[in-house]
């Protein structure tokens, strides 16, 4: 069966090898599951403040009009 590789971002495993680990290393939800993780340990001002600079939702604007 070989090596497996297990991530803990994204809580899977898979056969270690160097085109398998690249493909999910590169792959969106991997990049997405890192993200979350390294956001639960950000300050609570570094969150308001890039939440401060984000565009409101064209359907929201044009919903509450």
């Amino acid at each position: 069966m070989g090596r497996r590789y297990f991530c803990d971002y994204c809580d899977r495993s898979f056969q270690d090898n160097l085109h398998n680990r690249k493909k999910h290393l590169n792959g969106v939800q991997h990049q997405r599951s890192k993200k979350a993780w390294f956001d639960t340990f950000r300050d609570a001002s570094e969150v308001l403040a890039e939440e401060q600079t984000k565009k409101l939702c064209r359907r929201f604007i044009q919903w509450s009009v």
